[in-house]
């Protein structure tokens, strides 16, 4: 005997089918890729980051019997069963699919709405951005909890029946699970995290680059160092990031590289050998990633052009078709990436043997081509001494090096001086309620109340006066340099509630300052 339940009749009936194919299929499922695991959440000034690992991507369906690994999906929400994300319903009404903040996939042959759907909802398996392990959140307030859920999906199965219809599997994801008890005690999985962003301490420095990167490299792409984890950046230390490829002409393949440390004259590799294809991302390293964008052999048309001389011809860069062909043997043309100048002269400067083809006779450089524009009636041709430049862009190769060095996060008191009058109380005034207040887990009344005083010194003393000049409570903030906040739960120093008012709060700061000023409570 079985109970199958349902919101309505067509939903019971729905719910038999779907049971009984489960049943007809000896319980046999395919497997959604294994769960990231979060390295690493950071709180910070409006903004949340998120580093996860990549043990997803290995990942093997013994269903399939293939590696389907396809993306990451990110899930926030302000309340733990993350029901608000749950938007997407299929043909029947039901709410089906979740609605990420962010999705990183492969770039592969699967992209877009995939052709299997459950019950008339297409999943979304993404845009081929290219895979991802960190996530910058910079839409969230500070002191509201946040719920995050970092999950991985496949790209399931398409394939054609007998009669030429589509059957298939649609994608399916891994759980991400936050509970919460009736104490409000909250547990995580290894991709799900609880987070409340916050301002950082008066007088905090954040973690980054000490100087100039010092770029030594032929390559043209572009290269960003990203600090993800503050408190894990080593201050002082110095990196080097060394390139390789296997092309002759430096033209052909993907490059690599190689991150190390070079610290004190040392060099400790801190990366296996990391291979780029047109995007790369380093693993976290030190509280950092390097990430990194490979320009393939081209034509450079921003910087290509007149650098000496008033000629307004008109030109053109291209390789010559005479020296193309299908046959590799016999293309002589090849996407050389270097950079050349032309100097224009009234006399042969210089001249090459033609070896081709027997007899070797001397023949002139063709490389360039001008034209003149006939509907203007002003021209003016190349004189002696013009240069035009041809500009490539280029791939890193042996040889390129780049090296920077990063410095730690640090607390300045003579910053915090200054940052003094930053101090403020949010929300202000405080009207009955505040958004990030938690929702109370009993049936009736409401749970606790909420203010928070922010940018404060790392360490202080917070008095909250009535306009009388009573003494109604006194908090002691002992942080961290990165957190500069600390609720207030409206109760006076006996545990009373406290009436609706003006209230002035004195912050005093050891060694720093003092701050004085007034917030308003309205219920």
């Amino acid at each position: 005997m079985a109970l199958l339940f349902g919101e309505d009749k067509d939903d019971l009936v729905l719910t038999k089918k779907t049971i009984q194919q489960i049943y007809n299929a000896d319980y046999r499922f395919a497997k959604p890729p294994d769960k990231p695991r979060l390295k690493a959440v950071i709180p910070g000034n409006n903004r949340v980051i998120l580093v996860w690992d990549s043990r997803a991507e290995k990942s093997w369906d013994p269903f399939l019997q293939e590696y389907d690994f396809e993306g990451y999906r990110i899930y926030r929400s302000t309340e733990p069963e993350f029901l608000e994300n749950r938007l997407i319903t299929d043909a029947y009404g039901r709410l089906t699919f979740r609605k990420p903040i962010a999705q990183f996939d492969l770039k592969n042959q699967w992209s877009g709405l995939h052709p299997i759907d459950v019950s008339g909802a297409h999943f979304d398996l993404g845009d081929n951005s290219g895979l991802q392990h960190y996530y910058i959140d910079n839409d969230v307030k500070n002191g509201q909890t946040y719920y995050y859920a970092i999950v991985s999906y496949d790209h399931g199965l398409v394939d054609t029946s007998v009669t030429g219809g589509l059957v298939g599997l649609s994608p399916a994801e891994c759980t991400s699970k936050i509970a919460q008890d009736l104490s409000g005690n909250v547990t995580v999985d290894i991709n799900t995290a609880v987070v409340v962003p916050r301002a950082p301490a008066a007088g905090y420095v954040d973690a980054g680059l000490a100087e100039n990167v010092n770029r030594q490299t032929i390559g043209t792409g572009d290269v960003k160092i990203r600090f993800l984890v503050p408190d894990s950046v080593l201050d002082g230390h110095t990196y080097s990031i060394e390139f390789g490829d296997t092309a002759y002409f430096h033209n052909l393949g993907n490059p690599f590289y190689v991150i190390y440390d070079i610290t004190n004259g040392q060099k400790i590799p801190r990366t296996d050998t990391l291979w780029i294809d047109e995007d790369s991302q380093s693993p976290l390293i030190d509280g950092f990633v390097v990430n990194i964008h490979n320009d393939q052999t081209d034509l450079n048309r921003d910087s290509t052009g007149w650098i000496l001389g008033s000629t307004n011809y008109r030109w053109r860069v291209n390789q010559d078709s005479r020296f193309s062909n299908t046959n590799p043997m016999l293309n002589f043309n090849i996407n050389y990436p270097a950079d050349f100048l032309i100097t224009f002269s009234d006399q042969i400067v210089d001249t090459a043997e033609n070896v081709l083809l027997p007899p070797d006779v001397p023949t002139k450089f063709t490389r360039f081509y001008l034209e003149a524009d006939s509907a203007d009636d002003n021209l003016i041709p190349p004189a002696p001494g013009d240069i035009f430049r041809i500009s490539t862009k280029k791939g890193f190769r042996t040889g390129d090096r780049i090296e920077f060095k990063v410095s730690g996060e640090s607390y300045d008191v003579q910053k915090a001086k200054q940052e003094m009058d930053k101090i403020a109380v949010v929300p202000n005034p405080y009207v009955v309620a505040a958004s990030w207040e938690p929702r109370s887990p009993y049936r009736f009344g409401r749970g606790e109340r909420k203010i928070y005083f922010i940018h404060l010194p790392k360490k202080c003393t917070i008095r909250i006066y009535s306009l009388r000049g009573y003494l109604v409570d006194t908090i002691e903030h002992n942080g961290t340099i990165d957190d500069g906040q600390e609720a207030w739960d409206v109760l006076n120093k006996d545990g009373q509630e406290i009436a609706y008012g003006v209230y002035v709060f004195h912050v005093d700061a050891p060694g720093v300052g003092e701050k004085i000023g007034k917030f308003a409570i309205i219920k």
